[in-house]
Parts: structure tokens; C-alpha cells; sequence
């Protein structure tokens, strides 16, 4: 299989279309949600609040809708089955989804799809996925901007960040691009302040009232392809995950402060951060491809709690609006690999409550 390994930080089954969802470690405590996808998970992303709605976007060309999940799991006997949302609702797209967002009105999703388009999709409504806007390569990131116009900011493989205004006509729904000198990898967007990070290992801050120049553009304090960026919720800085078994706390205008940290190991064995989430009182999770899950306070600079390993990788998580639940995916990510793919293996979504003291900040040890 995957990656196995309890990592540095320290099974039944259920069959579905003759595969099994790998049910070890967190996912025995966690609900999985039906239908399952038929090919790798690539992003889960909660509704804004007071939806609960779960957004996912996957490698079988689709974005799916699990409806009201917390709700259910709330009353629901942890470690079984959960059908969530029938199968009509999901959209087809015309490649494989690569990320996928909710507009602030909880209603309308974007995809990136690796045909080189944005996708938009009324979940709402029993229609198709129609076309936002289109890049000169694939598209690996999509993110909301609010603020004074409401825009979707789209990173992509052709080296370019596109913000696009859904209400106006196609020909004009680019509103601004940026050029870099690499493939963006990652983007997140926390109004006024955009974060990416791109193959070259650099990393790029723009203040979104002045969208046209950098505020900050330099080079990333790690030797190894970068894979994820989230933005701290004061906007201070931003976290990267890279593929080294590896993170870096980045402050923006007090680089003193900044420091990496070692996590996604086993060893001598390192695997990628897939993902990072952080969590409304400022602690965060990451997960990766040694398959486990993690929840860390940076400004503490410790590991609040390690979850049992589940012995597949976890390519994304997200926690609900509230951070009262966490999402994740189990799914291979291919980061061994060919050999490393395990046929039989279901790709598969959890969902479990998050308890209080778990993720609450600590105290700085003395």
C-alpha cells in the first residue's frame, strides 16, 4: 500500500464497488460519507457557516456536495457508514478537479480542473458545471477574494494568478493576471492578503487593495518543492507544507520570528504535508502521505494532539466553519509512485467532531 509508518508523531473495512476503504487509525473514529468517489480525493472544503455542507473534488472529473454533514454525524454512531447526499449531487468537469472552494453565499462551488478551466457550479440548482474562466495550463488552486468586489483568484501551471468576476461576461470576466516565473502550486486568500507558492520554492504576497504589485516576493527557507500554503488567521503570516516532511511558519513582516518545523516522519523516513487547515482560535492541522493527521499550535510551538496512524495517505482536510468538525480525505496521492498504489483501496471521506481540548492553544512550555 501507501505510505504505512506510525510517523514521528506518533482494521475493518467496508466494501464498495469491490474496493474497501482502508478503515485504520482515525478513520475507525471517524464517519465516512456516501457515495464514494471513484477515483483520488483532492480537496475537501466545508461550507461557510451556518452551512454545514461538505464541498469535495476528486480525480474521476467531478465536484460533489455532501449535504448538512455535521447535523447528521452530530446523532450518528462514530466508525459506521453515513449516506450524506445523493449521487445527483455532484457535477461532471471535464478533467480531473484538482481544488475546489465555496463562494461566501454557501450556495455557488469553483473547481480547478486540470483542462485548464475554472469551473463554477449553482449547488442549488440541477444544473451543470458551467466554465468561469480558462488558463494556458492546469489549474491547481481557486480561492474566494472578498472585500470591496466580491472576484476568484485561480492559480495555475501556465504560471499565472487570474481573478475573474463570475457576473460579468465571459470576455471580460479576467480582471487582472499575475505572472510568475513558475507553476503555482498553492494560493490562499484571507482579505486583504493573498499568499502563493510556486515551483521555484518562492512565495508571494500581495495586499489585494494594491492587487497590481507584490508586497512581499521572496524565497521560501526550505530545499524541497513546496506543496500547500494557508494564511495565519490574524494575517501575519502564512504556513507552507512541503514535501520533505516539513513546515515553515513564515511571518511577513517580522521574518525573526519565523522557524520550520520537522513533522510527517517515521525515521529516516520523510513523506509530504498534504494539507493544512487552520482551526478560528488559531491552531492548525496538517496531514500527509504517511497517513496521519496532526493538530499543532505555532505560537506555542508544540504538537497538541497526534491521531492514530491510518496506514494511507491523507491528501486534504478542512475544519467546519465553526471548528467544531474536521474533514479529511483517505486516498492515494501517488508519492510512491505506481508501485505504491494499493487497487483495492477505496478512495474515502471522514468526517468527526472535534473535541475542545484537543485544539485549544497551550501555554508556551517555560
Amino acid at each position: 500500500g501507501g505510505g504505512g509508518g506510525g510517523g514521528a508523531f506518533g482494521a475493518a473495512s467496508t466494501k464498495t464497488r469491490g474496493r474497501v476503504e482502508r478503515r485504520a487509525g482515525i478513520a475507525l473514529e471517524s464517519t465516512l460519507l456516501q457515495p464514494l468517489p471513484s477515483d483520488g480525493v483532492t480537496a475537501v472544503r466545508f461550507a461557510p457557516s451556518p452551512n454545514n455542507n461538505l464541498l469535495a473534488s476528486s480525480w474521476d472529473f467531478t465536484l460533489r456536495v455532501y449535504s448538512d454533514v455535521t447535523q447528521t454525524v452530530s446523532a450518528h454512531v462514530v466508525g459506521t457508514n453515513l449516506s450524506c447526499s445523493p449521487a445527483s449531487d455532484a457535477a461532471a468537469c471535464r478533467g480531473p478537479v484538482l481544488d475546489c472552494c465555496w463562494d461566501t453565499d454557501a450556495v455557488t462551488a469553483y473547481g480547478a480542473c486540470a483542462d485548464s478551466n475554472v469551473y463554477a457550479w449553482d449547488t442549488a440548482a440541477a444544473s451543470a458545471a458551467t466554465v468561469l474562466g480558462s488558463h494556458e495550463g492546469p489549474v491547481s488552486c481557486v480561492k474566494v477574494v472578498t472585500g470591496t468586489r466580491k472576484l476568484v483568484a485561480s492559480g495555475s501551471w501556465d504560471g499565472t494568478i487570474r481573478y475573474w468576476d463570475s457576473r460579468a461576461p465571459q470576455s471580460d470576466r479576467c480582471v487582472l493576471k499575475t505572472t510568475f516565473n513558475e507553476r503555482v502550486y498553492d494560493l490562499d486568500c484571507l482579505f486583504p492578503q493573498l499568499t502563493s507558492v510556486n515551483a521555484d520554492r518562492s512565495y508571494s504576497v500581495v495586499d489585494l487593495r494594491v492587487p497590481n504589485k507584490f508586497y512581499k516576493q521572496t524565497t521560501l527557507p526550505c530545499n524541497s518543492q513546496v506543496r500547500c500554503v494557508r494564511n495565519f488567521p490574524d494575517r501575519s503570516g502564512f504556513l507552507a507544507g512541503f514535501i520533505e516532511g516539513r513546515c515553515c511558519v513564515q511571518y511577513i513582516d517580522d521574518s525573526s520570528k519565523s522557524f520550520t518545523f520537522k513533522c510527517h516522519r517515521n525515521g529516516d523516513e520523510v513523506y509530504p504535508v498534504n494539507s493544512i487547515a487552520f482551526h478560528p482560535m488559531g491552531t492548525f492541522m496538517t496531514t500527509g502521505s504517511d497517513g496521519n493527521l496532526t493538530f499543532w499550535d505555532k505560537d506555542s510551538k508544540q504538537r497538541l494532539k497526534a491521531f492514530p496512524n491510518c496506514d494511507y495517505p491523507i491528501p486534504t482536510c478542512d475544519f467546519s466553519s465553526a471548528g467544531d468538525f474536521l474533514a479529511f480525505a483517505v486516498s492515494y496521492d501517488w508519492f510512491k509512485g505506481a508501485h505504491g498504489y494499493d487497487e483495492h483501496a477505496a478512495d474515502a471521506i471522514y468526517v468527526r467532531a472535534v473535541r475542545h481540548e484537543d485544539i485549544a492553544p497551550r501555554h508556551r512550555k517555560k
